[in-house]
């Protein structure tokens, strides 16, 4: 749900007033600020697929969230899609540490039959 055309007047007339009045704007509102690090190349499809949709990074990240918040079914199921995306990573990362390390027991093992 994207700010309604009354909002987002008020928000750029308190901008105008100045830093105190903005402020008291975002905690009318209940704004919140998230700083969030991403790969510069997940940082330019972002902002390019964006920009094809007439979209601001601000706008697609706000209706998503809003979406979040009315239990949106597809939404939830692209979190869960993540969720079990990175559970797999985290597997499958494990299962190569597990195979390399027995086959260190092994080489070790090895090197000491040779050494007896």
């Amino acid at each position: 749900m994207l700010h309604s055309q009354s909002e987002q007047t008020l928000q750029v007339q308190v901008q105008l007033a100045g830093p105190n009045l903005s402020d008291i704007y975002n905690k009318l509102i209940g704004r919140k600020s998230i700083h969030i690090a991403i790969s510069k190349s997940s940082h330019i499809a972002l902002k390019l697929e964006c920009t094809k949709r007439e979209l601001s990074m601000q706008e697609v990240i706000q209706y998503f969230a809003e979406q979040l918040e009315l239990q949106n079914p597809k939404q939830l199921k692209f979190l869960d899609k993540i969720k079990f995306e990175k559970i797999n990573k985290i597997n499958n990362k494990a299962k190569t540490l597990n195979k390399t390390t027995i086959n260190d027991i092994y080489d070790i093992l090895e090197q000491d039959d040779k050494e007896d």
